[in-house]
C-alpha cells in the first residue's frame, strides 16, 4: 500500500515531468506514472487542494529545471522510483537530457513544511556500515539490536523467548485470536506495550550515539554528506494550498572537522556540522511487529 508522505513526492516528480513535457512537446518522457492506475494509487491518497498544490510546486520545480538546464530539453526522465535501488549515493529523481546531449539530474523533495527535511530511509541494522563505512561497529551493533529487540518482544506477553521469529509469530497469533487484525500499540490490550517502546528505542538511541563518537572524522563526514547529498541539484518545494513554494539549491561538500553529536527526543542522534543539523531516527514502521525503520533528516541551521 502506498504511503502518503512517498505518493507525495512521487507526485511532485510526476507533476514536474508534466510541466517540463509541456515547455518542451517534442521531448521523450518516460514516467511509471503515466501508468493512469500507478497514478490513481498514489493521488487517491489526497484531497483535491492537495493534489492542486502538487501540482503546482511540480510547475515550479519544471521552471527552476528549464532556467537552470537553459538549452531545450529532449527527453526527461522520472527516475525516483530506482532512488536508492542500487546504492545510497543514487538518489537523482529527475534526469533530463537537453539537445546539446548534456545531462542534469535533480533530487525533488516535498512535504507541508519542510523545517526539517526527510533525506533517507535507512536499515536500522545496515546504517553504520553503508553510510559510515564501519562494518565492524555495525557487527557489534547488531548483537546489541538483537538482544534489545528481544526484551521488547518478550515484554509484550510476557514471554521468555530468544527466538525474534517465534516471539513476533506468538504475539501476531494473540492479536488474531483476540479479534485484531494485528497487534498495534494503540490496541487496549497492547497498552503497556508502549512504554516498552520508548525504553527499546532508547536503547537503540545511546547505543547508536556510543558508537558513532567512537568513529574517526573521515567516516563522520562520508554519512554527512550522504544524507545531505551534498553538490547535487537539490529540489525543495512545500505543497501548502495557495502558499506553494520551490526553490533550487546546491549543498556544498562538507569538509569540517568539527562536529557536535547530540541525543534528540527519546528515539534520535543528531550530527550538528557547519550550518546544517543531521538526524537518526529509529521509528517501529507500523504495528508492535512490524520492522524497525531508521530515518535520515536534516536542516539548515539559521
Amino acid at each position: 500500500m502506498a504511503n502518503k508522505s512517498d505518493s507525495a513526492g512521487k507526485l511532485h516528480q510526476f507533476f514536474t515531468c508534466i510541466y517540463l513535457n509541456e515547455k518542451f512537446p517534442d521531448a521523450i518522457l518516460d514516467s511509471p506514472l503515466n501508468d493512469n492506475n500507478k497514478l490513481k494509487e498514489h493521488s487517491e491518497l489526497f484531497l483535491e487542494n492537495e493534489i492542486l498544490s502538487i501540482k503546482k510546486i511540480g510547475k515550479l520545480s519544471a521552471e527552476l529545471i528549464c532556467d537552470h538546464v537553459n538549452n531545450d530539453i529532449v527527453e526527461i526522465n522520472d527516475i525516483g522510483v530506482n532512488s536508492g535501488a542500487t546504492g545510497n549515493t543514487i538518489t537523482d529523481d529527475i534526469k533530463v537530457k537537453s539537445i546539446d546531449n548534456s545531462f542534469n539530474a535533480y533530487s525533488l523533495k516535498c512535504a507541508k513544511n519542510l523545517r526539517q527535511i526527510l533525506s533517507k530511509n535507512m536499515g536500522a541494522k545496515s546504517l553504520l556500515e553503508k553510510y559510515f563505512n564501519a562494518k565492524n561497529e555495525q557487527l557489534s551493533f547488531n548483537n546489541k539490536f538483537d538482544g534489545y529487540y528481544i526484551d521488547f518482544l518478550n515484554s509484550i506477553l510476557n514471554t521468555n523467548e530468544t527466538n525474534i521469529s517465534i516471539l513476533k509469530k506468538k504475539i501476531d497469533n494473540n492479536a488474531i485470536n483476540v479479534g485484531l487484525t494485528k497487534a498495534r500499540f494503540a490496541d487496549k490490550i497492547y497498552s503497556h506495550a508502549n512504554e516498552s517502546r520508548t525504553n527499546f528505542l532508547r536503547l537503540l538511541r545511546d547505543e547508536l550515539g556510543s558508537t558513532i563518537k567512537q568513529l574517526n572524522k573521515s567516516q563522520i563526514l562520508n554519512a554527512c554528506n550522504l544524507i545531505l547529498d551534498s553538490g547535487k541539484n537539490h529540489i525543495i518545494a512545500e505543497y501548502n494550498y495557495n502558499k506553494e513554494k520551490a526553490s533550487l539549491d546546491v549543498i556544498p561538500w562538507q569538509e569540517s572537522q568539527n562536529y557536535i553529536i547530540n541525543k534528540r527526543g527519546n528515539d534520535s542522534i543528531t550530527i550538528s556540522i557547519s550550518r546544517y543539523t543531521i538526524g537518526f531516527r529509529f521509528k517501529f514502521e507500523s504495528g508492535i511487529t512490524s520492522s524497525i525503520k531508521l530515518v535520515g533528516d536534516y536542516k539548515k541551521d539559521k
